[in-house]
């Protein structure tokens, strides 16, 4: 696991994107990009979508920049109600 990793990348319409990975989880199939919110959520599902954009953004910058490295999955940690709402890309 890391925290806090910085991301910034030029997208292929040439727009810088910045952002920090609030936590990475590495395992065997791959990484899952996890962000934290600290708000409660209404429908912790429904409002994941919310921040769909943000985290696929972060998804071509770390890949870009690790290489090998590829992202399976990305999620929403709720920090006030102890859950997390996750989508499983390697399927």
């Amino acid at each position: 696991m890391h925290k806090e990793i910085p991301i910034i990348y030029q997208n292929k319409d040439g727009v810088i994107i910045s952002g920090i990975i609030d936590l990475l989880i590495e395992s065997k199939k791959g990484c899952w990009i996890i962000d934290h919110k600290t708000y409660k959520p209404d429908n912790p599902d429904k409002d994941f979508w919310q921040y769909w954009p943000q985290l696929m953004g972060y998804r071509p910058g770390f890949e870009k920049n690790k290489g090998e490295k590829k992202v399976v999955g990305v999620g929403v940690h709720w920090v006030s109600d102890c859950s997390v709402s996750l989508v499983n890309q390697s399927s």
